[in-house]
């Protein structure tokens, strides 16, 4: 993390991304911030984003701005490193939840072998972090309806919907 939202008063929250060489698969699943812009400012590379299902690329010096409650994903679409800066606005905890989450749980070797967490897992923190991040599928309306039951029984499983011990909160790092 670049900038936390306790560092900038809530403002933003500010971090880089870097996506291996290649064209590769898309970063996580189709998404949308309920209560956030998400803004990228390509640092180098060239990715594809996929913003309310019409693709379109973007280049060096671009920045490209999702507002909030438009669903998106971007990948690398060139044959190097993809480099960018992602701001959130208005900056929120669970943005730094989130990442230390997911990073804790690739760090701790818990992930599926397509580098994603379990399903259970998945429910569990998506549902908890949903004023950050909510997938586009299942639709919202189902999540709201499977989510929590699938969350308690994650929770029996011994899931937990954050790993706060991967996360640094005096440097901002993740």
């Amino acid at each position: 993390m670049l900038a936390i939202a306790e560092e900038t008063g809530g403002e933003l929250t500010r971090m880089e991304i870097r996506v291996r060489p290649g064209p590769g698969e898309w970063v996580g699943p189709d998404h949308f911030h309920p209560l956030q812009e998400e803004r990228f400012q390509v640092v180098r590379g060239a990715p594809i984003f996929r913003i309310e299902g019409q693709e379109r690329p973007a280049e060096p010096g671009e920045a490209v701005t999702v507002p909030v409650g438009v669903s998106h994903i971007f990948r690398n679409g060139g044959p190097e490193e993809l480099q960018m800066i992602s701001e959130y606005r208005p900056g929120l905890k669970s943005v730094e939840i989130f990442f230390a989450t997911f990073f804790g749980l690739a760090s701790d070797g818990k992930l599926t072998r397509r580098g994603r967490p379990p399903l259970l897992q998945s429910v569990l923190t998506l549902w908890e972090l949903r004023d950050y991040l909510v997938v586009t599928r299942p639709p919202p309306a189902v999540q709201r309806l499977l989510f929590p039951p699938l969350a308690a029984i994650a929770r029996l499983r011994g899931y937990r919907p954050s790993y706060p011990e991967h996360r640094d909160g005096s440097s901002g790092q993740a």
